[in-house]
């Protein structure tokens, strides 16, 4: 091979390569959003909402008296779950806020009081006050 048809090949290859990626990263949005929709397994519930007045996504995982809720939001507005879990009146064991990228990742564990412990009313109870923040 001659150094022509060499680096003809290479560029066909990588822009395969690319191509690939493309495809990838299209089918993980695609999964993203398919698994955007409530599952129920082995006692956990998972519900993710997403478009809460500045396109935050909520998910929340119940498992017996305890919930962990992870919040994602872009990093420029993004509401803070904590103030909503305060306001609520939850107790939390624990929490953790990060940046990734350009987005807040927001988990908490909380203790979800008897008139929360139904998935449906600690959501909905959660959605309701991070609208208002």
């Amino acid at each position: 091979m001659d150094k022509a048809s060499l680096l003809s090949d290479a560029v066909a290859y990588i822009e395969e390569l690319k191509a690939k990626v493309d495809k990838l990263e299209a089918d993980a949005r695609t999964a993203k959003k398919e698994t955007a929709t409530s599952a129920t397994t082995h006692g956990t519930t998972t519900t993710t909402t997403s478009a809460i007045a500045m396109a935050m996504e909520v998910e929340v995982k119940l498992l017996g008296g305890e919930a962990l809720i992870r919040a994602q939001s872009d990093d420029r507005n993004h509401p803070s779950a904590m103030v909503a879990l305060r306001d609520l009146g939850l107790h939390v064991h624990h929490a953790s806020v990060s940046c990734v990228n350009e987005a807040v990742l927001q988990d908490v564990v909380v203790k979800v009081p008897c008139e929360l412990q139904g998935h449906e009313g600690l959501r909905a109870a959660l959605l309701a006050k991070l609208q208002t923040s």
